[in-house]
């Protein structure tokens, strides 16, 4: 090609002479390939948590989406619950779950090594990718990220999704869940897609599809709770290799402890006839769980319960239960 041939000008009228060729197939891989490049994971948090996500006046919120290039929407509700959904490249996506995830609690900020939870939503249908077969791909993750995970059984109620818990070091939980959405590429839902909306919040069903507990109901307030990892927490548990699913009481990841607080005239609701009901929770659920003596001059009594992370969710529901039906006689 000669000088002139290789002006500019004529290199861009090449440019554009090719351009105006390329078959209609071409633009349409071309943008697949663009579009296959940006995935959404949709995440179930609690409520109260979504203020640190959205920041004063939006202002959080706006940084991830610029820093990381991705799109974030936290959905409105006057539940317990809320959906976040995030859609960008997979990379983005990695980089606004680990924050989120150092975001949810102060407790972040102080022990970066302190355990994290997330919930994923994924279609009904994607389960038994996640799964495998008696259980393998969840020894997988769990090997391979140094995490605790767990499909819950049941779908979000009126909805095709079903939970996924995933519990370890904030990094170890955005590997994870990369590696989820990544798999899931090749494992498209099938059927009838109906996503979760938290309008549709049923307290009775949270144990089953994984939700979350109004911690504020029923004489219930959230206490300052304090998480410890204790020995004993063992990853490779048999019970935990059975599809993800576990039954009440059994142990899944670290000991912890949390406390809630109740109003002092409901002591003996918890407690029972000689005893009996708290006594009941404890076998139930696994949990330890013991009643504070009231502080001096103190409407409250704090209730101090010691186990797994699903330990201590059956032992709140159980005794949330012992309230509500309580009120329910009264």
């Amino acid at each position: 090609m000669s000088d002139s041939e290789r002006s500019p000008d004529n290199l861009k009228r090449s440019r554009s002479y090719n351009n105006d060729y390329e078959s209609d197939d071409d633009r349409k891989q071309r943008s697949k390939r663009r579009y296959n490049d940006r995935m959404e994971l949709r995440l179930m948090i609690q409520s109260r948590d979504a203020g640190s996500i959205i920041g004063r006046g939006g202002d959080n919120i706006k940084r991830l989406r610029e820093d990381f290039k991705v799109g974030i929407t936290v959905s409105d509700s006057r539940a317990p619950e809320r959906i976040v959904i995030i859609t960008g490249e997979l990379d983005g996506i990695g980089s606004v779950v680990e924050e989120i995830l150092r975001g949810f609690d102060d407790k972040f900020k102080s022990r970066r090594d302190q355990d994290a939870e997330l919930k994923m939503l994924i279609h009904q249908s994607q389960a038994g990718c996640v799964i495998g077969k008696a259980g393998s791909k969840l020894k997988d993750f769990r090997q391979d990220h140094d995490i605790d995970i767990k499909v819950y059984p049941e779908c979000c109620p009126r909805s095709t999704e079903r939970a996924v818990q995933v519990t370890g070091k904030a990094h170890n939980v955005r590997k994870c869940v990369i590696s989820i959405l990544d798999m899931l590429k090749t494992w498209p839902p099938k059927g009838m897609n109906n996503p979760y909306d938290p309008s549709n919040y049923n307290e009775s069903a949270v144990r089953d599809y994984g939700g979350y507990f109004d911690e504020f109901s029923r004489g219930f307030r959230g206490g300052g709770g304090r998480d410890r990892d204790r020995a004993g927490g063992s990853k490779s548990s048999g019970s935990r290799d059975r599809g993800g699913l576990e039954s009440l009481g059994e142990s899944s990841g670290p000991r912890t402890t949390q406390q809630v607080s109740i109003p002092a005239d409901l002591a003996g609701v918890i407690i029972g006839k000689s005893g009996q009901n708290i006594k009941r929770i404890r076998q139930e659920s696994g949990a330890d769980v013991e009643l504070n003596d009231a502080s001096d001059g103190g409407s409250d009594r704090v209730i101090t319960i010691t186990g797994s992370p699903n330990q201590i969710q059956n032992a709140q529901y159980l005794l949330q239960l012992s309230v509500k039906q309580h009120l329910a006689r009264n």
